[in-house]
């Protein structure tokens, strides 16, 4: 399935009308009345982006909460299969992934989008609770996890 197929299905099945790409190529959906996440098509026409920001980078926790998103985007740890990403225009940090549309049906793009959706949420709260501790996060590696690399 095509995006623009994708997008006309989810739109139906949820009954918010019919979704379309704007004249960029981009959907925007608002979740929970709060969230905006964008789906794009893709430069090289094989699939499509799904991305929301999570939070804006405060220049005084802006290394906390770097290592923090780094730390938790290692092997898709609290990422599941999207990543983090850093848009220095906004200062933003921003969750996305990447859908082939080889193979894809609703079922799988309902599959992927929830679990892009659950994660997306987890950094919002986690990225709003790194931001309002007072306390320095300690250092990522120490006596305890050092030996992270260890096969």
């Amino acid at each position: 399935m095509q995006l623009e197929e994708i997008l006309l299905e989810y739109g139906r099945r949820k009954g918010i009308g019919k979704l379309e790409l704007n004249g960029e190529g981009i959907c925007r959906l608002i979740i929970n009345k709060t969230y905006t996440v964008s789906f794009e098509k893709s430069v090289f026409e094989n699939g499509f982006f799904i991305y929301s920001s999570v939070g804006i980078l405060p220049i005084d926790k802006e290394k906390e909460l770097s290592i923090a998103a780094l730390t938790g985007n290692l092997f898709g740890k609290e990422t599941g299969k999207a990543q983090l990403g850093y848009e220095p225009n906004n200062r933003a940090l921003v969750l996305f992934t990447f859908i082939s549309q080889d193979g894809l049906n609703y079922s799988k793009f309902n599959s992927y989008f929830e679990e892009f959706i659950y994660y997306m949420l987890y950094w919002v709260s986690k990225f709003e609770e790194l931001q309002n501790e007072t306390k320095k996060l300690p250092h990522p590696i120490n006596e305890i996890n050092k030996n992270i690399f260890y096969a």
